[in-house]
């Protein structure tokens, strides 16, 4: 099931009129992969719009309902099983880098996600990282939740186009456990 205050999270109105579903709302659905990891098919847009024309009364998605309709398309069963995949024991999210409000992220984290935790882009990892604060006698340090989907930061975008030199001025130096 994806609710409606997750499709609204996207970038989709409740009652919206568009031939084109946003970007992120799509993309992260799927973690913008198709089958096998490959890159996402184009027609993965179209599917999901499709899909959005089957909301309940309430605004909210039930992929499995939409699935088992008789005469679903054989592509729109693909896409919403990725979607489930990818949804499923997974939260949505909609942030922010820090000083930057209007600059707004959509994604997916581990269902333990909290406020306050950070997602952190860390050298040599291949997806963005959910980290958390501890505070405890000996000191502060961060304590890792989980890997996230985080809709344009995936694919390096979160550092700037400028190719960084070391020692990296922006990179933060932080204890983990």
């Amino acid at each position: 099931m994806i609710q409606m205050d997750v499709l609204e999270m996207g970038g989709w109105p409740l009652d919206c009129e568009e031939e084109t579903v946003p970007d992120q709302l799509w993309r992260t659905l799927i973690a913008d992969c198709g089958p096998n990891d490959i890159n996402a098919p184009t027609w993965y847009r179209r599917a999901c719009r499709e899909c959005l024309t089957h909301v309940d009364q309430n605004g909210d998605l039930n992929t499995k309902k939409v699935k088992e309709m008789e005469g679903t398309p054989t592509n729109i069963v693909s896409f919403l099983d990725r979607v489930q995949r990818v949804t499923w024991n997974r939260r949505f999210f909609l942030s922010w880098s820090r000083g930057e409000a209007s600059n707004k992220r959509f994604g997916l984290v581990p269902p333990k996600a909290e406020d306050g935790d950070i997602i952190c882009i860390i050298f040599g990892c291949s997806v963005p990282v959910l980290l958390r604060e501890v505070h405890a006698n000996d000191g502060s340090y961060f304590q890792f939740v989980g890997g996230c989907y985080v809709h344009g930061y995936m694919d390096g975008e979160a550092i700037r186009r400028k190719r960084l030199t070391y020692p990296y001025l922006m990179a933060e130096r932080f204890e983990m456990r």
